[in-house]
């Protein structure tokens, strides 16, 4: 059964406001960006590298060591709910 546009719409709009959510929960993203923030206090440096940098660095490790797991959902869980 296809999905209509207005439900598809519905579906990601509340995936993409629940995104930062499930980022924090079911992923290492908190656990990377409290160790780089330890790590920057261990160097004693208080504002270097700026919070931005960090979150950014948190953010790529988080999609690198998570890919494993996105591709599998995809193979396993989204292609076969689109083929029906």
């Amino acid at each position: 059964m296809e999905r209509s546009a207005t439900v598809r719409i519905v579906l990601l709009l509340t995936i993409i406001s629940l995104a930062p959510s499930i980022l924090i929960m079911m992923t290492s993203f908190t656990r990377i960006i409290v160790v780089l923030h330890f790590l920057r206090a261990a160097l004693g440096t208080q504002t270097t590298p700026p919070n931005q940098v960090l979150v950014g660095l948190a953010l790529f490790l988080t999609f690198m060591i998570m890919s494993p797991v996105f591709s599998e959902i995809n193979e396993n869980a989204i292609k076969p709910l689109d083929a029906g």
